[in-house]
């Protein structure tokens, strides 16, 4: 019995781990070498929109597929499940990783710069939410508190996630 409990929770283990990233180097012009790493599902970089642009189109349509290249803020502490982009136009943007089939890494990303396909839609995050979101990030109790009103937004659901200079 005790072996069978084992093998059940070893599976249970091995089903639930995330691949590791697909790694690749390119040489710049400069001669410098940056290496990227690939979240989620794979996808070709093609002609990428601004960020500027696909917040132009969820403010028009209410939502958007997209593929942009933007600025990670911080990513979750606790299992890489979302992370936070740098918005040009205020605060900043939650990504997240399309219903935690893959996760992104925990520390290590803030400043770094990354490109996202996905799809972006108007959303309202509830205050339940962002105090888990902000649970998930460390913040101090105090902090989570300190979140008493729901937050209208744009949040983007990613399908995969290159990550630069890893």
């Amino acid at each position: 019995m005790k072996n069978t409990l084992f093998a059940f929770i070893a599976l249970a283990f091995v089903a639930c781990s995330t691949p590791e990233p697909k790694t690749t180097s390119e040489t710049q012009a400069d001669g410098t070498t940056v290496t990227s790493a690939a979240y989620g599902e794979e996808f070709q970089v093609g002609e990428l929109m601004t960020l500027t642009d696909v917040i132009k189109k969820v403010e028009t349509n209410g939502e958007t597929n997209c593929t942009f290249k933007a600025e990670i803020v911080e990513t979750c502490a606790k299992a890489g499940c979302w992370m936070s982009i740098k918005n040009p136009g205020g605060e900043p943007i939650m990504v997240f990783m399309n219903d935690h089939s893959f996760f992104v890494p925990t520390e290590g990303m803030m400043g770094k710069e990354s490109i996202i396909m996905g799809s972006a839609k108007r959303d309202t995050l509830s205050v339940e939410w962002l105090q888990h979101l902000a649970e998930d990030a460390n913040r101090t109790q105090e902090e989570i508190d300190a979140i008493t009103e729901p937050l209208p937004t744009i949040s983007v659901n990613a399908m995969g996630v290159v990550i630069e200079d890893v």
